[in-house]
């Protein structure tokens, strides 16, 4: 009974954060039959539902539109996969177990095991490193796939610097309870795409497809990879339904790489199969969650381009790195008259767009929200439109709510269809419109006990392969998000720009080989420009901030730098910021790029004709990513990037009295060694000040430091350098710096300049880094190369070759 009492409490809690984040395919309710589109379509009901629908978002809206100062309050959701790494062994031993990697279809077992564990439910913190002496508890439910696990915690973090911290150890204990309910030969990943998905023999237990008598008619999916509540299989159903068969999704081939024009998959699991993070917020009222939703609309390309991790589907290499456009034709349900290869039936019209895709318009009712800005066609519910219009919901919100009731609902419940059911017939409209982000109203008030408000859910992301990564972009989303509601700003663009964006963040290394719209933050809505990710995060010259001095600046606001828990919290949330920096400079590659070097590495690739990632070759990347977050293996650059964060990033440095550093470096340390955190690329007006806090050289007072030899090199840990340093208040100095990644680096005065395609690109992204006094150091002509220094901890199989061969 007691153990009852318990899953049904864990289930509470997990509805509890449901309602806060929702569900991909709507509410999870467990009772009542569900109903397809078809069902819907014979019973004649499908324009009754979606007028039911309306009435319900507008009386949401009349109910919450007057609550105001919620708090922010944020949430992420994780979607894992679990593998069989041992071939159904319980041995351990790598070298005696073949080398293959499996999903494993178990997750509705699982979910029973996770919602029943008791460190799902909270208890006494006995490990070390966590900040709460209990733990938070943990929400665990279903998704598409029958390999996936979806977490969330159980209630969302208050949104304060110190309430960030938790993101990391929520995930950490959420990893922690998946394993130990696996059997020994198990793994559980935050990988987008299983590699194999879609090849021979990639389910444990091994099911094939059985494309002529099996529902969804895959060659390469067999029907019971779809999880088993029965929302998922009626909508998939649904969208085969509507659209008069199977879908077709194609993925273009990595350039030089197979055979034909691309990878071609045909079943909706290929796409909701892929796992993501998303983040939800909650604003303090609708209209700034308005705001809210349209400055994540322009952000929501940017955050896929820098955490891309899916350049693998069907086992080969292709020509893209995100998942976003197998998703976009893996939830297509239009008709052939709906996407313009055929007739329109009657009562249809040119959809223009899958109901998984970019948003089309913005929502806030603001002059920044220009109507030139809405540049793209939008298709309404004309119906739903003069429904909203003559009940006061202004033209705005109107023409968003309006374009989501096009689209059918695909799966319904049975007891819904009773008019006035809270909110239901709403969500299965909402809830099934997969933007890039989503715009969510408060649930009914007998399902809002806890008062939720309104919030936003960016939708973009894709998983790292550790905790550390993935909790780094939760918390600089959810930091952005409250700084530009803090200080806002108008970053609004063209509709059509934030289309183009998502296409190009989806390119192969589009963090290094891409430039994407964007207005900046200080041209007062001057004209759009297209710039790096380093411009866009770290601003594009001396007069320019970006989106890391913004949220820097934030917490320069809220946080009081006299108090010493503010200072330990202020440089954990510095080493988040700083691995999103390093990831927006190339110096921390993204997921899909480490796995492109991964298998460049591979000898088994190199004797694949054509190129494909055999199971042997998943199961060697499967276990290196375990061994990275497990701490087994250094892993790539960013695990060293990660090390030498612990204490949050601090530029070690070595100053002289006379070589013009700012006034405010205290007098009583003429030459001292001082250590600050990292802020922005270049100097802003004014320029933050430094100060001296602490020695971090061996065996060195910091008011009588030893001299050193003008020329002596030292040791720096990860640092990619394009430009002047410490926002250019390092003039006359040497710095010696040397980077993770193969890149040639040179003396030069004042600041370092990269030999790359764009030298003139300056910034600085260092992790750890030595400057010395060196005024009187002759500059050599001309400029010699400098050799690159590893961390004695790197393995030399790890340090990059100038020959290595990158796959594109």
């Amino acid at each position: 009974m007691t153990s009852m009492k318990v899953i049904i409490q864990s289930i509470i809690l997990a509805h509890f954060f449901l309602f806060f984040v929702e569900s991909e395919c709507g509410p999870l309710n467990v009772g009542g039959a569900m109903l397809s589109w078809v069902d819907l379509k014979r019973r004649g009901v499908l324009e009754d539902i979606k007028t039911q629908g309306v009435d319900q978002f507008i009386a949401l809206y009349y109910t919450y539109k007057g609550v105001h100062h919620s708090p922010f309050l944020c949430g992420d959701e994780i979607e894992y996969f679990v593998c069989d790494l041992g071939n159904g062994s319980q041995q351990r031993d790598r070298s005696s177990v073949e080398k293959k990697a499996k999903l494993v279809l178990r997750a509705p077992q699982l979910l029973k095991n996770l919602n029943a564990d008791p460190l799902s439910r909270g208890f006494p913190l006995q490990d070390q490193g966590m900040t709460n002496q209990v733990c938070e508890k943990i929400g665990w439910h279903p998704e598409y796939a029958s390999w996936m696990i979806e977490s969330t915690p159980a209630r969302p973090y208050n949104g304060t610097p110190m309430g960030l911290l938790k993101v990391e150890e929520s995930m950490l204990l959420r990893r922690k309870i998946i394993k130990r309910n696996l059997n020994p030969w198990e793994q559980v990943f935050t990988l987008s795409v299983f590699p194999r998905m879609g090849c021979p023999d990639f389910t444990s237990p091994r099911i094939s497809p059985d494309p002529e008598h099996s529902v969804f008619k895959s060659l390469y999916m067999p029907d019971e990879v779809v999880e088993a509540h029965p929302r998922f299989e009626t909508a998939t159903r649904s969208i085969m339904q509507r659209r008069n068969g199977k879908v077709e999704i194609e993925v273009p081939s990595a350039e030089g790489k197979g055979q034909g024009t691309g990878i071609c998959m045909d079943a909706t699991a290929f796409g909701m199969g892929a796992g993501c993070l998303q983040v939800t917020m909650q604003a303090p009222d609708m209209t700034q969650a308005r705001y809210l939703y349209d400055m994540m609309a322009v952000l929501a390309p940017l955050m896929l381009a820098i955490t891309a991790g899916s350049p693998i589907w069907k086992g080969e290499l292709v020509g893209v790195d995100a998942r976003w456009g197998v998703l976009e034709q893996a939830g297509d349900d239009r008709t052939a008259g709906e996407r313009g290869q055929g007739g329109l039936e009657p009562g249809e019209q040119r959809v223009y767009k899958s109901r998984y895709s970019a948003v089309d318009c913005y929502i806030a009712d603001s002059g920044w929200n220009r109507e030139e800005f809405n540049n793209m066609p939008v298709p309404i519910n004309q119906h739903a439109f003069q429904q909203l219009i003559s009940a006061g919901i202004d033209k705005v919100l109107a023409r968003h709510i309006a374009h989501l009731f096009v689209r059918d609902p695909l799966v319904v419940q049975e007891e819904s269809l009773q008019a006035g059911r809270g909110a239901d017939l709403w969500e299965a409209v909402q809830s099934t419109n997969w933007n890039s982000v989503r715009f969510k109203p408060p649930p009914p008030g007998e399902q809002n006990s806890a008062n939720i408000g309104w919030r936003v859910e960016l939708r973009t992301m894709e998983l790292g392969i550790s905790d550390k990564e993935n909790a780094a972009i939760t918390v600089f989303v959810a930091l952005l998000a409250q700084a530009l509601l803090h200080d806002p700003c108008d970053l609004y663009l063209p509709v059509s720009l934030l289309e183009d964006n998502l296409q190009r963040a989806q390119a192969p290394r589009a963090v290094e080989t891409r430039r994407f719209h964007f207005r900046g933050l200080d041209n007062g809505g001057g004209e759009t420009l297209e710039l790096s990710l380093q411009d866009i995060f770290l601003g594009k010259d001396s007069q320019s901030a970006g989106l890391l001095h913004l949220v820097r600046r934030y917490l320069d606001k809220v946080m009081d730098p006299a108090s010493e828990d503010a200072r330990t919290t202020r440089a954990k949330l510095e080493g988040y910021l700083q691995l999103v920096e390093g990831k927006v400079c190339g110096s921390v590659p993204t997921t899909a790029t480490w796995i492109r070097e991964f298998m460049a590495r591979h000898p088994q690739y190199r004797d694949e004709q054509p190129p494909r990632v055999t199971e042997e070759m998943c199961h060697d990347m499967l276990q290196a990513c375990e061994d990275v977050q497990s701490g087994a293996h250094p892993g790539p650059a960013w695990q060293q990037v990660e090390a030498s964060l612990a204490h949050g990033p601090r530029l070690q440095v070595q100053v002289h009295a006379a070589s013009g550093l700012p006034p405010s470096v205290s007098p009583r340390c003429p030459e001292a060694s001082f250590s600050t955190p990292l802020h922005h690329r270049a100097p802003l007006s004014p320029p933050p000040p430094l100060s001296v806090s602490h020695c971090e050289l061996a065996n060195m007072d910091c008011r009588r430091p030893p001299p050193l030899p003008p020329a002596q090199q030292l040791g720096v840990l990860s640092c990619h350098v394009h430009g002047h340093v410490l926002g250019g208040h390092v003039h006359g100095h040497v710095l010696n710096a040397h980077v993770l990644g193969g890149h040639e680096q040179v003396f030069a005065h004042g600041h370092v300049t990269q030999r790359a395609s764009q030298p003139e690109k300056l910034l600085c992204s260092c992790t750890r880094a030595v400057l010395q006094r060196s005024l009187a150091l002759p500059l050599p002509s001309p400029l010699p190369k400098l050799p690159l220094l590893y961390p004695q901890s790197l393995p030399s199989s790890l340090r990059p070759s100038r020959n290595s061969r990158a796959l594109s």
